[in-house]
């Protein structure tokens, strides 16, 4: 088992999948198997064991720390037996300006508190740009709080206090959201809304001068807006929506996509910025107008319009980007105003 995770960092693997089948390593966005390779359940739970207090027998989602890099482990049953699905992190969070994602990034951490919610289907990089988001947000001081399950990335305390709480599997999150207001935090991180009660709670505390931090699954920003408020019953979504549009710093959906030089992976990312007129539409839940608000505003970006850099820097084939965008002539736009700039 070491000897495979030794290979998986010196080959920049992102994931490894160990499981009856054989073991498959991912690199780049592509799943490969690797040729010849075997381990047994038995010697797998022996490492995991020798890792992980006694109760990893218990545990269906864990991580560990193995030679400087953080590992996320999902166990599964299948058929056939156990399986294991592991995702390598980079032992550092990366710096926010280093992960090629919009500037406007930065300014979606007020000082004054609000929500902001990072989307985007799985494996998609919610989790760095949550983390490198709090990274950059530990700079400037107060107390850091995580809600996760499991934790993932080790926040850096920097001038801040850092306090990270791992939920067990059967741990409900809200009664500790409820709690959290004593512990004096400045900034509360949940790794994942997933239920009503997370979500009342995170709106709350926003609601009370927090900054609040968190990750939905969606396809895009207009979508994770909506899958928020159809949290709660059609009779409860017109408070709903104005507690969200008071709140409501930003929201950041993005995928990765492979780099151009066929080495790697890059994000592309759409961004929605508050505004006056976001404000209404939320709380109108006219959501075809936020679309629109996301197209036209300055301060943030569409998913066309980062595409557009990333061509320009040099980091997205053009091609695999007209196979992404639902906006192709948007797309066609943005990189013919690109050429007659320069």
């Amino acid at each position: 088992m070491e000897k495979i995770l030794q290979e998986a960092l010196a080959q920049g693997w992102t994931d490894l999948h160990l499981s009856a089948d054989g073991i498959f390593a991912r690199k780049d966005g592509r799943l490969d198997r690797l040729a010849g390779q075997m381990l047994t359940e038995g010697v797998v739970e022996a490492f995991f064991k020798a890792q992980l207090p006694a109760q990893f027998s218990e545990l269906k989602d864990f991580s560990l720390s193995y030679a400087g890099q953080r590992i996320r482990v999902h166990q599964y049953d299948t058929f056939r037996g156990k399986a294991w699905a592991l995702r390598l992190l980079p032992g550092e969070v990366p710096a926010l300006q280093d992960l090629n994602l919009p500037a406007c990034l930065p300014s979606l951490l007020a000082p004054q508190g609000g929500l902001v919610l990072v989307t985007g289907p799985t494996g998609s990089g919610k989790s760095t740009t949550l983390a490198a988001l709090l990274a950059a947000r530990a700079k400037q001081g107060g107390h850091l709080m995580t809600f996760e399950r499991p934790v993932e990335y080790i926040i850096p305390s920097h001038r801040a206090l850092v306090t990270q709480v791992e939920l067990r599997e059967d741990q409900a999150l809200a009664p500790l959201l409820a709690g959290a207001l004593r512990a004096d935090p400045d900034v509360v991180m949940i790794g994942e809304i997933r239920t009503t009660e997370a979500a009342k709670g995170a709106l709350y505390l926003a609601e009370t001068g927090h900054l609040v931090l968190s990750t939905l699954h969606s396809a895009d920003v207009v979508q994770a807006l909506m899958r928020l408020v159809h949290l709660v019953p059609a009779n409860e979504r017109p408070l709903w929506q104005g507690v969200l549009a008071e709140v409501l710093c930003g929201v950041i959906s993005q995928r990765l996509l492979p780099h151009a030089s066929g080495r790697g992976l890059v994000p592309v990312a759409e961004v929605l910025v508050r505004s006056d007129g976001l404000v209404r539409q939320i709380r109108d839940g006219a959501w075809s107008l936020v679309a629109q608000s996301l197209e036209n505003q300055a301060a943030g970006t569409s998913l066309e319009g980062h595409m557009a850099s990333q061509i320009r820097r040099g980091n997205l084939d053009p091609v695999m980007a007209y196979q992404i965008t639902a906006y192709p002539e948007r797309l066609t736009m943005l990189l013919e105003q690109e050429k007659r700039t320069k």
